[in-house]
């Protein structure tokens, strides 16, 4: 057989996402941003048994599958069907689990039924929509063993841009779960309308630049230009998240910009 070279820069995969317009599409991922996101994870473990159980179509899906196989990780594959807290119990003692993700309503899911089903696991990770604190704690109470991660990011910053370690113990003054801090090779910057950076606690747009940072939208130039801005001569991409960095530098997310909505972690339009 021939050796087979692709660049960096070439598309590894197109996810189409309704994104800021409600019209569906394609994102343009490219293999270096998979390597960003694989070699992005820190301390969570990948080398163990990461939990495949995104659709292929969810972008959460390329972390469950390339995060653990570019470490010299496992990938179990989930059965099929809904995901309830007795099959997840067994799937995790049947391929000694070790790292899995899960929507945060999927995650509110299984705290509320079954928290032990996580046991064994030494990583759980959730994201999608806004964490919730009564549930995220309810998890810490039952697994104490278990560290829990938010993860934050848009298809087109390639699945996750930040991650926050969730402390233990729970901080009495903490009423919300921030989204966190930058991945190594990811650059967040909070600015204004006008694109200028705003001080550090105050309001404004997510712009998120880096490795992770796609090629735009397949075949919308006029799109892509307007979400992806060049600043200080990089790419960022405008998230329309609102949010602010809290006095220990961890980002928190307050909302959108527009009428965009989550749903398991799928973004709806309300238009």
């Amino acid at each position: 057989l021939s050796p087979v070279s692709i660049s960096p820069e070439a598309d590894a995969y197109i996810y189409y996402t309704s994104g800021s317009t409600g019209a569906p599409k394609g994102v343009r991922v490219r293999h270096r941003n998979i390597a960003y996101l694989a070699r992005g994870l820190g301390e969570i473990d990948t080398k163990g048994t990461f939990l495949h159980a995104a659709s292929p179509a969810f972008d959460a899906a390329t972390l469950e599958l390339w995060a653990p196989l570019l470490s010299g990780g496992c990938c179990a594959l989930a059965p099929a069907g809904l995901l309830s807290a007795a099959v997840l119990a067994d799937t995790i003692r049947e391929h000694q689990v070790s790292t899995l993700w899960l929507t945060a309503s999927l995650f509110n899911e299984i705290i509320d039924d079954d928290p032990s089903c996580l046991n064994g696991v030494r990583d759980v990770l959730f994201g999608g929509e806004a964490g919730s604190p009564r549930h995220v704690l309810t998890a810490q109470r039952a697994l104490p063993d278990v560290r829990f991660w938010n993860g934050y990011g848009p298809t087109e910053t390639t699945t996750f841009a930040t991650l926050y370690p969730v402390p233990r113990p729970w901080p009495e003054n903490l009423t919300h779960v921030p989204i966190g801090f930058a991945l190594p090779g990811a650059e967040l910057l909070i600015a204004d309308d006008t694109l200028d950076e705003v001080p550090d606690g105050q309001e404004g747009e997510l712009l998120i630049g880096g490795a992770g940072v796609t090629a735009g939208y397949l075949g919308q130039p006029h799109l892509t230009e307007e979400r992806f801005v060049t600043l200080k001569g990089m790419s960022y991409y405008r998230s329309g998240d609102r949010v602010r960095r809290g006095k220990d530098g961890a980002i928190e997310f307050l909302g959108r910009r527009d009428w965009q909505v989550k749903l398991r972690g799928y973004r709806i339009e309300l238009g």
